[in-house]
């Protein structure tokens, strides 16, 4: 194994145990008390993060079964709310592919693709040597996945000594790191999605609560699109 891929690997697991990776664990554990409360079993919580590893569908899977949906429904909704990975994991491909790796490794880096570990990525990756890029998504992503889904557990059985309050703070406390870590990348498109976002999103909700959450992305993605296209118009005829 060569030096940069060491590198790599060395450089993933750093952001997973680092205050990055510590924010998501930190979630994982407000999950696994959640939950509890809603009535899964310690293994259903630990496998949802395991297989669904993305907590807002994590969240749909539990409230769906508190109400007893159907098995069909909630995987449907658990599919359509994970339907955002697509766009991230297309958008992440040609950064991390490098030359000619084995196609089992793109589809198991693919599978750890979640919200922090693409933004970390995009942010990173361009800056490293091409055989460092996609070891250091596994480590990031690969030690994420196993310590999220340890905790998970961990904090089903803390949920007895857990206040209801705290582990919605615990929850929350991932939104507020994707705000802040999407602005961190510094490319202006982002920014103004996020903007665009944090303006729609409550708006929205006031009308349409079951729908907000993907009218919000869609309306709040596609206006960013075209505001940043108009922007970028207008600074090249500047030129």
């Amino acid at each position: 194994m060569s030096e940069e891929i060491k590198g790599g690997w060395r450089g993933g697991i750093q952001v997973a145990i680092g205050v990055q990776g510590m924010i998501i664990l930190t979630t994982c554990i407000g999950y696994g008390a959640l939950a509890r409360e809603t009535g899964l079993s310690s293994w259903m919580a630990i496998a949802s993060t395991g297989i669904i590893w993305a907590l807002p569908s994590q969240l749909v899977f539990a409230e769906l079964y508190l109400v007893s949906a159907s098995g069909a429904a909630i995987l449907l909704a658990v599919m359509i709310t994970n339907m955002r990975f697509l766009p991230m994991v297309v958008s992440l491909l040609p950064i991390i592919r490098g030359r000619a790796p084995k196609r089992w490794k793109l589809f198991l880096a693919a599978q750890f693709v979640a919200v922090t570990p693409w933004a970390v990525a995009m942010r990173d990756c361009p800056k490293m040597n091409e055989e460092e890029r996609l070891p250091y998504l596994l480590g990031m992503g690969g030690t994420l996945w196993v310590l999220g889904t340890v905790l998970t557990g961990v904090g089903y059985l803390l949920a007895v000594n857990l206040p209801t309050y705290i582990n919605l703070g615990l929850v929350f406390l991932m939104a507020v790191y994707w705000m802040l870590l999407f602005v961190d990348i510094r490319q202006r498109d982002i920014a103004i999605a996020v903007i665009c976002g944090a303006v729609l999103g409550p708006l929205v909700y006031l009308q349409f609560p079951q729908w907000s959450l993907m009218i919000t992305g869609f309306v709040g993605g596609t206006l960013a699109f075209f505001v940043d296209a108009r922007l970028r118009i207008k600074g090249n005829r500047h030129e």
